[in-house]
């Protein structure tokens, strides 16, 4: 809150709320709007990697200024439809720099492509990924 007697100085940084969800990071136009109920036992960090999205847009587009939820309380998220797209497997490559490179679960990558021992992949190997960015 800024106090009526108070300057703003070049440099100052400002939190503004607008009435309505504010968009941050991830367009709503590209996602698709879901409302979520809080459940108990939930976290928004929770929230936000099952969802796909960063806990500082649900914050954005919810208004919310702390990480503090409440069981039963309806969140705002656009998710974004998941992109899935063919990989070749290169020489160094391990699952997890992969995932990390990507922006991809570990275990979706796993699963998907029926790996049981993530250190048997090799240079040429094609693998499916599926991410939500």
């Amino acid at each position: 809150k800024i106090d009526s007697k108070k300057i703003i100085h070049p440099g100052d940084k400002l939190v503004l709320f607008s009435g309505k969800a504010a968009k941050s990071g991830r367009s709503s136009s590209r996602g698709k709007k879901v409302i979520y109920v809080v459940k108990k036992g939930d976290s928004l960090s929770e929230i936000a990697y099952n969802l796909g999205v960063k806990v500082s847009d649900i914050r954005a587009w919810n208004g919310k200024r702390s990480n503090l939820i409440h069981p039963g309380e309806r969140l705002v998220v656009y998710t974004q439809e998941p992109r899935t797209k063919n990989y070749t497997v290169k020489s160094g490559d391990t699952i997890w720099s992969i995932a990390s490179r990507e922006g991809a679960d570990v275990r979706t990558i796993l699963s998907q492509n029926s790996i049981s021992d993530p250190k048997k992949i090799k240079p040429g190997d094609k693998i499916i990924i599926t991410t939500n960015n």
